[in-house]
């Protein structure tokens, strides 16, 4: 454990064997007032056993392995959507105690939405290049 991530389990004592299966870790984020398309999460990840990373129910990445952590991207262009989106962690261990850990602090971006404003100046300004393009030739 650091001050940036920690190991999340199933059990109490990180330590207790559990039963062999997968077990499910969900953190939620809300992108209401930015734009979903230029959205952009790097998570640095490790599992006990092996790991399953869903971004609203699409699998972005597998893998996994004890103390194994690997950096994954989830690129711009994903499955984000306005609103409340969902990052599912699935983990499936074989045997013994399992775990999660993650690192997602400070690796999030994405473009705000543009004011209104904004885009009427923009609309106008356009439409007054049109017009000019149209005067010359």
């Amino acid at each position: 454990n650091t001050t940036t991530g920690q190991w999340v389990t199933a059990q109490t004592d990180p330590g207790t064997t559990r039963p062999n299966g997968q077990y499910s870790f969900r953190t939620t984020f809300d992108l209401t007032g930015f734009v979903p398309s230029t959205a952009t999460i790097t998570v640095n990840l490790a599992a006990d056993d092996s790991l399953i990373l869903q971004l609203n129910g699409t699998t972005i990445t597998s893998g996994g392995g004890y103390n194994a952590r690997t950096t994954f991207t989830i690129p711009v262009g994903s499955n984000f959507v306005t609103g409340t989106n969902t990052l599912d962690f699935i983990v499936d261990n074989y045997s013994g105690p399992t775990g999660l850990r993650t690192e997602l602090s400070g690796h999030f971006t994405a473009l705000p939405v543009p004011e209104p404003a904004s885009l009427l100046l923009l609309s106008a300004g356009l439409a007054g290049l049109a017009l000019r393009r149209r005067r010359a030739g």
